[in-house]
């Protein structure tokens, strides 16, 4: 319903940039195989900023993080 009202989406995170990208690997245990990474966090949506989403892939290059 905000978007219908007022032309905006809700935020995903409750910070933006690299700090809601934290926010969204909080869960994220280290050292953990990029296959894994893969499996838990394919792709994320953060907040650069409060009008700007931007999602996040992660892909498979090389075996270990």
């Amino acid at each position: 319903m905000r978007f219908i009202k007022k032309g905006e989406l809700p935020p995903v995170t409750s910070s933006y940039g690299l700090d809601s990208l934290k926010e969204v690997l909080q869960d994220a245990v280290f050292p953990m195989t990029k296959n894994e990474l893969v499996k838990k966090h394919g792709w994320k949506l953060i907040d650069i900023d409060s009008k700007t989403r931007l999602p996040v892939f992660v892909k498979k290059q090389s075996d270990q993080v």
